[in-house]
């Protein structure tokens, strides 16, 4: 079975496919059967159309229910569907075994990457299968297809996916299975200006890692509902910061379009700044801040703008806020700083986009010495310093330290009784690590203390931070690097133990002979002293 042929899980919410499983094929469906999409609420004036990228196959499960399904990309809508996958999955390249089936790969996105692929799938250059225009305000429309997977594209709202009846073997299936919740009706779809729509999110520093004090620029983009005809309009968009974020109150909103720009995850945007004056109302700030604890949010209310003349223009359109956010000492050992975007359209109903994570940085090695401490030397004292050369500042956390700036900071950190040093909540960018104090008594010479550099960053893929030994300062060579990159620092009691390789070989071969080159002075000196006298 080659990866058109691939079962695909589908996880979507009740206006699209959802919660698919795995199956072995059985009964054979028939891609060119008739079968209708219904719109619901639509708005008076919309023009609906109904663009399919994919067809089903082998059904499964007990006529009218369907359990599983095969989904199969239809070729003239594959490279739009291939553009729009990677996009709303925030991918390169479609993963393995999905290549040559982009569908299937969409076919296991979540609720926010499903209604991102919606809005991101390109229809120029396709063929929509039927076209119908409500008459009515919150009227039906009824799209005649055939079965398979659609976005259906709204004029007055925002596209959406739906999926139709499907047929094998004479049995009908208009009822889908979900992994949660009850099942799904097929073919059947509400208008989206009147479900809240998903909003996305980013922070411009995703790909660094952060540390205390670090700024993060964040982006909420979601698409502009239709209120047309709303008795009491309402567009709120909610932000929930977690523990170790303070949101800053100098947020900015803007419309797509215009001859203003901004940065949205790299890349520059054409809008309009919207002014706040009548237009919207920022709530949920304290002394022009929001310290973050999970449960607290702020909400820009656009609910004005949205039902205005300039609104209801734009509507579909994307809005934009921005904001700054600053991590905070409350950050700890956490390895991730959060925050999740919620929109809502009325009192009783809201959406919630995919979480936003900031990696925090850190680094860790392990001090050993020789004989008894030859595993763990504890009690060594260190400094850091960063890439501008300023001694940072450390309070002890619960297995280490935590960047500060606190009062009670202080530059000395140390070797657990394990021999462990690890430190938290560090910025991107290389640190140099510069031993100051030894065990002198336990007899370590304060002669050959350790110095090295550290490089901390983060692994995307991995979601993790990651750290590894760097070029320069390392002279002695007591810093080392293991096959899994743990790093190692080394003291040593006399000359004779620092390492015989590398420049740290070099170093300690120079050390010999500057040794030896000074008790050769000495005995010169004392012979000709002795000729003198003599």
């Amino acid at each position: 079975m080659n990866a058109r042929k691939l079962f695909a899980s589908v996880a979507a919410a009740a206006t699209l496919l959802a919660g698919m499983a795995l199956g072995a094929a059985s009964a054979q469906a028939d891609p060119t059967t008739a079968a209708e999409i219904t719109v619901t609420n639509a708005a008076a004036g919309s023009e609906f159309k109904a663009y399919k990228f994919a067809e089903f196959a082998d059904p499964q499960g007990t006529a009218p229910t369907m359990s599983k399904v095969q989904v199969n990309t239809v070729d003239a809508a594959k490279t739009a569907v291939e553009a729009a996958a990677k996009s709303a999955g925030g991918v390169s390249e479609i993963p393995d075994p999905y290549k040559d089936n982009p569908a299937a790969y969409v076919a296991t996105f979540t609720d926010a990457q499903l209604r991102a692929f919606a809005d991101a799938l390109v229809v120029s250059g396709l063929t929509p299968t039927d076209t119908k225009t409500a008459a009515l305000e919150a009227s039906t429309v009824t799209l005649n297809v055939t079965e398979g997977w659609y976005l259906i594209t709204d004029t007055n709202g925002v596209p959406t996916v739906v999926a139709t009846q499907v047929t094998a073997n004479g049995a009908t299936y208009t009822k889908f299975v979900r992994k949660s919740g009850d099942p799904l009706t097929l073919g059947t779809v509400v208008a989206k200006s009147n479900t809240p729509p998903t909003p996305g999110k980013t922070a411009e520093e995703k790909a660094q890692a952060m540390g205390v004090g670090s700024v993060a620029n964040y982006t909420i983009q979601v698409k502009l509902p239709n209120m047309l005809g709303k008795t009491d309009p309402m567009f709120k968009i909610m932000d929930k910061p977690g523990v170790g974020l303070t949101v800053n109150n100098d947020i900015k909103v803007y419309v797509e379009g215009g001859s203003s720009t901004i940065t949205v995850d790299g890349e520059t945007v054409n809008v309009t700044e919207i002014p706040a004056d009548n237009n919207y109302v920022v709530s949920g700030f304290t002394a022009n801040e929001l310290k973050g604890n999970g449960t607290d949010q702020f909400t820009v209310d656009l609910s004005n703008y949205a039902a205005s003349e300039a609104g209801l223009a734009n509507a579909g359109k994307t809005i934009y806020v921005q904001y700054t956010g600053v991590i905070n000492e409350e950050v700890k050992e956490s390895e991730t700083v959060t925050n999740t975007p919620t929109v809502a359209t009325d009192p009783d109903t809201s959406t919630d986009g995919d979480e936003v994570e900031l990696i925090t940085g850190k680094f860790e090695f392990t001090k050993i010495g020789v004989g008894d401490e030859e595993n763990a030397l504890e009690g060594v004292t260190f400094n850091v310093k960063d890439a501008r050369g300023n001694t940072l500042t450390f309070v002890p956390t619960d297995n280490g330290y935590m960047l500060s700036t606190a009062a009670s900071a202080s530059a000395d950190i140390k070797s657990d009784a394990n021999g462990k040093v690890k430190v938290f909540a560090l910025p991107e960018g290389t640190y140099t690590v510069k031993e100051t104090a030894t065990r002198e008594d336990l007899n370590y010479s304060k002669q050959f203390l350790a110095e090295f550099n550290i490089k901390v960053s983060i692994n995307q893929n991995a979601k993790k931070a990651t750290f590894a030994l760097a070029d320069g300062s390392n002279v002695l060579g007591l810093a080392t690097s293991g096959a899994d990159g743990a790093i190692t620092v080394k003291n040593v009691k006399s000359i004779t133990q620092l390492p015989l390789t590398g420049a740290a070989g070099t170093v300690l071969f120079t050390i010999v002979a500057l040794l030896l080159a000074g008790a050769g002075a000495a005995v010169a000196l004392k012979s000709r002293n002795t000729l003198v006298e003599s």
